[in-house]
């Protein structure tokens, strides 16, 4: 009776937020339970597992677990007869005391500092790189004559050093500033103009809107990976080309800046960069050096077969990672980075989700790819090697749905979903809103880039239209302060006590999990495959009609 009770108890709440309409996905999403997602995310964030470290212990444990749980109810293994996509890793390692950058100006070089003037990103294709050349500032580094602007003209940079600033004005739309925020449009205009390196500068704007710069040197001091191909070639990583020699703070901003005719503040006056495009009197010389060693870590890849004889041979993929920051530097004594909702709820969410799918007498009309990736924290590079290296054939990927995280900190009447605006999977995201009752909301901080910062990015760069489905910032509750617990939550993120002593409403995630499990399931169901919009810049970039 009292089983009985409680069923009744589940049903209510879960029609109050989500209106049954008699098909088979109503029944698939009941199973999708708070106490299954905080069970998972329990073990994956327990310290036993020493922070999910790419290439660890720790990870190679929580990629079993997965795996074991996928087996369990009957997935196919997603990698041929295996659950696990094995991946060569390469470490690199800057040598902070062997690397030296010096601007050399009327026959005077001067030495800058490591971690207060500039830092240099550790290299995975070479141990040691040295280039010095004349710089040129070149703004924001922008080429867009659809919007008048070319922030070369009037430049020669063939054999230069280039000086540019992070992101995109804050004139231009959000649209267009998310445009640019990759780089990847700068990388383009400066290596079609011949430059053979760049430097980042970052001004106190890019320190409050992306990162601390001395946040950015601690990164830096930690070791990076690449995934490697066949070739033993490191293609993992994101390269600028030309390469990004160094990032310079505010005060090794200003000492280049020295002499030049900009202002007399000019690290202040920086992030107008319009007006301010010219070739510097100075030059830059740079050497760093980085140390290698190679490792192996493993994506995990389940299928779930679709039911249609036509479209059953198209996918729609989901992704969580699975790795996190391992151990690190310790904080209030706590030295283990456990990743609780970054991204152990994510994984729960996606083992869950494949649950709900396997549940259905109905299967979906297209097959489902569940993967929890490795190396997401490492710079996508589980994803990136997963989508360079499909185990289907890749033109029949149509979509991932990227799970990093779910909505742990209060119930919540809105959702926030980056990358919608790009293809027609907006048009799902509204319909599926709609049926749960649920605002969809603009991205309020482009800014930060988030689009760009999670794995489905490794899809939108093989063309794939893409989607980072969140929490929104309405609570349902209006009691609650849902700006406090963002910053509360922001105070935890990439730290120790992400872990299971922080307050987690499991029962908000269950509804997030809903939401993202029917998602894929209208994408696996439409007859259409999802299209980029036309004229978007992704998909003129990546799209297969570029």
């Amino acid at each position: 009776m009292k089983k009985a009770f409680a069923l009744a108890g589940c049903f209510c709440v879960l029609f109050c937020v989500f209106p049954a309409t008699g098909g088979v996905e109503d029944d698939a999403i009941i199973g999708i339970r708070p106490e299954a997602l905080r069970a998972h995310v329990r073990f994956l964030a327990d310290d036993l597992l020493e922070g999910r470290g790419t290439a660890t212990r720790g990870h190679d444990i929580a990629s079993k677990y997965v795996a074991a749980q996928f087996e369990a109810m009957g997935l196919e293994p997603g990698n041929g007869g295996s659950f696990f996509q094995p991946i060569r890793f390469r470490t690199a390692e800057i040598v902070t005391e062997q690397t030296e950058l010096k601007l050399l100006r009327g026959g005077l070089a001067e030495p800058l500092v490591w971690g207060e003037d500039f830092i240099c990103p550790p290299s995975s294709s070479r141990t040691e790189l040295a280039l010095t050349g004349r710089v040129v500032f070149v703004g924001y580094g922008i080429v867009a004559p659809d919007l008048g602007i070319d922030d070369y003209q009037g430049l020669d940079v063939r054999g230069k050093i280039v000086a540019l600033l992070p992101g995109a004005p804050a004139r231009l739309p959000a649209a267009d500033r998310d445009r640019f925020s990759s780089g990847l449009a700068q990388q383009d205009a400066a290596k079609g103009r011949g430059a053979i390196g760049g430097i980042a500068l970052w001004t106190p704007e890019a320190d409050k809107t992306i990162i601390p710069f001395a946040r950015l040197a601690e990164d830096y001091r930690e070791p990076s990976m690449a995934w490697l191909g066949d070739d033993g070639v490191p293609n993992g990583d994101i390269p600028w080309a030309p390469p990004i020699l160094a990032i310079l703070s505010e005060s090794g901003t200003k000492k280049l800046l020295a002499g030049a005719e900009l202002s007399k503040e000019p690290a202040q006056t920086l992030p107008n960069g319009d007006s301010l495009r010219t070739e510097l009197p100075v030059s830059v010389s740079v050497r760093s050096v980085s140390k290698h060693t190679e490792s192996t870590s493993q994506n995990v890849v389940a299928l779930l077969r679709g039911s249609d004889p036509k479209l059953r041979n198209e996918y729609v993929v989901y992704t969580a990672h699975l790795d996190h920051l391992g151990i690190g530097k310790p904080v209030n004594g706590d030295a283990i980075y456990n990743g609780a909702i970054d991204d152990a709820a994510g994984v729960a969410a996606v083992i869950e989700i494949a649950r709900a799918f396997q549940s259905m007498k109905q299967k979906p009309r297209r097959s489902i790819i569940f993967i929890a990736t490795t190396g997401e924290e490492k710079g996508l590079l589980g994803s990136d090697y997963y989508a360079r290296h499909p185990t289907v054939p890749q033109s029949q990927i149509i979509a991932d749905i990227n799970i990093d995280s779910i909505g742990l900190l209060y119930d919540f009447r809105d959702v926030v979903v980056f990358g919608s605006e790009h293809s027609s999977l907006g048009t799902v995201v509204d319909r599926v809103a709609a049926k749960m009752g649920l605002e969809v909301s603009s991205d309020g901080h482009p800014e930060r880039r988030l689009f760009y910062r999670s794995d489905q990015y490794s899809f939108v760069r093989i063309g794939v239209p893409s989607i980072f489905p969140a929490y929104g910032n309405k609570p349902v509750d209006p009691k609650v302060d849902g700006a406090k617990l963002r910053r509360e939550r922001a105070q935890r993120y990439h730290q120790p006590n992400d872990d299971m002593s922080q307050p987690m409403d499991f029962e908000a995630g269950a509804k997030n999990s809903r939401f993202d499990f029917l998602l894929g399931y209208t994408v696996a169901q439409d007859e259409d495959r999802p299209v980029w919009k036309d004229g978007d810049f992704f998909g003129k970039t990546f799209g297969k009609g570029k």
